[in-house]
């Protein structure tokens, strides 16, 4: 009896050994061997649409990969495979301003990304429409098309750009993007006894929509009331 025992014990020491030599082994971290980009865009319908892509270093899509969401409260959501767009994609919240990270575990690796996010909450209202003369759209009065017409709205926080359109029944009659909060439309541009709308767009945006210079895009937006006002 006392034989068996000197025999077992070494054998358990060399299956001890073992087992703990291949749980650290499989405890390393697996180098990433992939490509992760990612965009969170406004839908018009109070919710951002999340879609990752995923590349592997042969140009291939993974499908079997685990990807979540944590947003600015650092609430987590399942992302999951789409098929038909060879992406992973979820709709969340249009609520929270602050950081959101997308998170990859696969086989080939891990990785995070980070996008940042600001919700516009107000509305680029339009303040006045005017033209070089002073005179002022509204209550009976006509601003001239023969004169620069400027339209002004109120700042709204955290937007990045602005596009102001002005519309009449043939279509765009005038468009422009900028970081002020007014445009001016040049003279003869507008025709006379011809009804407009106005409506200007804020705009957020971050990181790079073609996912190239930056792996990542944010876009959300909010717009202004319409405007109507017919020139003399």
């Amino acid at each position: 009896m006392a034989g068996r025992i000197r025999i077992l014990v070494p054998a358990l020491c060399c299956c001890l050994f073992v087992l703990a030599s291949c749980t650290s082994e499989n405890d390393k971290p697996v180098a990433q061997t992939f490509s992760v980009w990612a965009s969170l865009e406004d839908t018009g319908l109070q919710q951002l649409w999340l879609r990752v892509r995923l590349e592997d270093q042969s140009g291939n899509v993974p499908t079997g990969a685990r990807v979540y969401l944590s947003d600015p409260q650092y609430a987590v959501q399942w992302v999951y495979f789409n098929s038909s767009t060879n992406l992973y994609e979820s709709m969340v919240p249009k609520t929270q301003s602050g950081l959101y990270s997308v998170s990859v575990e696969s086989i080939m690796g891990n990785a995070e990304l980070s996008i940042p996010v600001i919700v516009l909450t107000e509305t680029p209202d339009v303040i006045v429409i005017q033209d070089s003369s002073g005179v002022v759209a509204g209550q009976g009065n006509r601003v001239s098309s023969s004169r620069d017409i400027s339209i002004a709205w109120r700042e709204v926080t955290g937007s990045s750009v602005y596009i102001c359109t002005v519309r009449a029944s043939r279509g765009i009659v005038f468009s422009q993007s900028t970081i002020e909060t007014s445009i001016r439309i040049p003279a003869a541009t507008l025709s006379p006894a011809e009804t407009c709308n106005v409506l200007v767009e804020a705009q957020y945006i971050a990181g790079d929509p073609y996912l190239r210079k930056e792996n990542y895009y944010a876009f959300n937006y909010r717009e202004s009331p319409t405007y109507y006002f017919t020139p003399d």
